[in-house]
């Protein structure tokens, strides 16, 4: 998380990370309580992300980080305009959405698939599915988590791509925890498909 909060500094373009966890751990969203997001016989540890959003379980996901300042995102006249945070998170989902496509995966936003179901009580990010969430065209399920913080000139956006079966029962974890859906992608072709996309679209790490 630290690494990922780092690359927010002294940021004049665009960044990003892509990699995976030793072990289960799940990440909370910084204005969470891990008290009453988390069973108290929760098996495994917890750590603050610097961005919002509810719990992600990792362990069985891909995580994609990236950062951009705004100027990139919103124009150099950023400062001029009012911040959307809207336009900044459908900004930033784009190189990811055309990703998911390179891999064959036709995915869509929420919107497109009516979404706005889930449980509203749930402190897992899976239960929720809103208009902004990345859905599989076909299914409109959720198949990616993203948490998204703005700062004074620059955005982070942390994103969760489950590819396997959960090394810990979410049961264990969530009082109310989605159902386990995921995509079947190796790191290494993920990562292929995403260095030719954000190459394609002109974006520098």
């Amino acid at each position: 998380m630290a690494l990922d909060r780092e690359m927010v500094d002294d940021l004049g373009g665009f960044r990003s990370r892509v990699y995976e966890w030793e072990q289960p751990c799940v990440t909370l969203g910084y204005s969470q309580d891990p008290e009453s997001a988390l069973l108290a016989t929760c098996p495994i540890g917890y750590a603050m992300r610097p961005t919002g959003g509810l719990a992600v379980l990792h362990g069985h996901d891909i995580t994609v980080s990236m950062a951009a300042s705004l100027d990139l995102v919103l124009g150099a006249d950023w400062k001029a305009r009012r911040r959307s945070v809207k336009a900044v998170y459908r900004w930033m989902v784009r190189p990811l959405i055309a990703t998911f496509k390179r891999l064959d995966n036709v995915v869509v936003l929420g919107e497109e698939r009516h979404a706005g179901a889930g449980t509203a009580i749930s402190s897992d990010c899976f239960a929720q599915v809103g208009n902004n969430d990345i859905v599989h065209a076909d299914t409109g399920l959720k198949v990616c988590g993203c948490a998204l913080r703005v700062y004074e000139t620059s955005v982070l956006m942390q994103c969760s791509i489950p590819v396997r079966e959960p090394q810990v029962d979410p049961r264990s974890v969530y009082r109310l925890p989605s159902s386990v859906h995921f995509l079947e992608i190796a790191r290494t072709e993920f990562e292929q498909a995403w260095q030719a996309e954000i190459c394609s679209a002109k974006l520098r790490e």
